[in-house]
């Protein structure tokens, strides 16, 4: 902190005096012989003078001593405004002299005294008076009541810190008339929040209008009943036929495309291929999962269903621990699966919990899927241990390396879904 010194008024005329004036020695009368009255009257006027002179010495000295002795180092430490904080501490240190008061103001229009506990808010202003009362040396004397001293000195340099060490302006000066008083303007640093002005007083508000009478709601349209398609190559007598029509109430299947009769197709013994059973996984998941199914095709049309297996863990995310991948569908997509592939898509199309065991089936029991078989055997097991599958004959045989038709998987898709219509194992391979 810079040190301002309050050098006081000395008399030069005065010391002067002092310094020049000769008190003269009292001359003794010589014996017999009175003083004569000129004489006694310039030993009294010489008494004055030396006791005038003895006074104006005194009062010099008290002049000098009291102006010299004002505080001449003043030290300001541990202001500190944070943004938004509660009043700083303010710690003065003064060499010859004392702290007298601290006062803080809002001063960003007009200065409002802060109380203790009032906080700083960001973007307002605030000056703090920091009164010091000067040691003198002698008490103050009357002689020189009107010969204060008035001291000015700009760009005090007060050093003001926020909470993240960053600088905050400061500015004041020291002003002297009985005491010292330094001014601190601290400007805090963040957008203002004017929280000092009054809110105006809310307008009455208007009496409400009274509202209309709601109209009716309409009532719903019923939606439009679903028409089954009425599939030429599915006979009522066919065993296939619940399962077909059951799959396509579920949104599940749906036709090939209409035969030269003009009536639509649903190809049962058609070879189901890699691209429609990942269309058949990505719809029994979102059914399962919401109720409903809306996926719709893709570019081709079967992209948005791998996707959408790929993107809900249906299909492998790599084909290095077995499993089929998003690449290996897109790759394949017009093939036919086989009934082992097929197993293993359909059995991660369900989380675990939807696939729980009805059947207690031990592992190799199928006649045809044995342990090391392939990466699709545990699926197998999985689905005929939940009801899903059951075989081709009274053994329970799969035959994973066959195709799988339309009609078999009609079935199985109505088994995923409607868990009461889900089959128990040939008996030979219950445990």
């Amino acid at each position: 902190m810079p040190e301002f010194s309050k050098k006081g008024m000395q008399n030069p005329a005065v010391w002067c005096i002092i310094g020049s004036a000769k008190i003269p020695r009292r001359r003794s009368a010589r014996p017999g012989r009175a003083n004569p009255p000129s004489a006694r009257k310039e030993t009294a006027m010489k008494r004055i003078l030396s006791l005038f002179l003895a006074f104006v010495f005194v009062a010099a000295l008290g002049i000098t001593a009291y102006a010299d002795d004002y505080a001449s180092s003043v030290t300001v430490s541990g202001l500190s405004a944070p943004a938004d904080g509660k009043i700083p501490s303010t710690v003065v240190t003064v060499s010859a002299g004392s702290l007298d008061t601290v006062e803080w103001f809002l001063a960003d229009d007009r200065e409002v005294a802060l109380a203790a506990g009032e906080t700083f808010k960001a973007g307002h202003k605030y000056a703090a008076y920091i009164y010091i009362d000067p040691l003198p040396a002698l008490p103050w004397q009357p002689l020189i009541q009107g010969n204060t001293l008035y001291t000015e000195v700009s760009d005090v340099n007060a050093s003001v810190y926020d909470e993240a060490g960053k600088s905050i302006k400061v500015t004041g000066n020291f002003l002297f008339n009985g005491q010292l008083m330094l001014q601190v303007f601290v400007t805090c640093p963040g957008e203002r929040r004017d929280e000092t002005a009054p809110a105006p007083a809310p307008e009455p508000a208007p009496a409400p209008a009274p509202e209309p009478a709601p109209a009716p709601a309409p009532e719903p349209k019923p939606e439009p009943a679903k028409v089954r398609p009425d599939f030429s190559d599915v006979a009522p007598t066919d065993w296939f036929h619940d399962w077909v029509y059951g799959a396509v109430d579920l949104g599940l299947v749906n036709g090939k495309g209409k035969g030269d009769d003009g009536r639509d197709r649903f190809d049962p013994n058609g070879n189901m291929t890699f691209a429609e059973a990942s269309k058949l996984a990505a719809c029994l998941h979102q059914l399962h999962s919401t109720g409903k199914v809306t996926l719709q095709n893709g570019d081709p049309w079967y992209k948005s269903y791998v996707d959408y297996c790929a993107s809900n863990g249906i299909l492998a995310a790599s084909s290095e621990n077995g499993g089929i991948t998003a690449a290996d569908v897109m790759s394949r997509a017009n093939e036919a699966v086989t009934r082992g592939e097929f197993a293993w898509i359909f059995a991660h199309a369900l989380p675990e919990s939807a696939l729980a065991g009805k059947n207690t089936i031990p592992d190799n029991a199928i006649p045809d899927v044995k342990s090391g078989s392939g990466y699709w055997v545990s699926s197998v097991y999985t689905l005929y241990r939940a009801g899903i599958l059951n075989g081709s004959d009274d053994k329970g045989t799969f035959h994973p390396g066959d195709n799988i038709n339309r009609a078999a998987v009609s079935a199985i898709c109505v088994r995923m879904i409607q868990t009461e219509k889900r089959v128990g194992a040939p008996a030979n391979l219950n445990g």
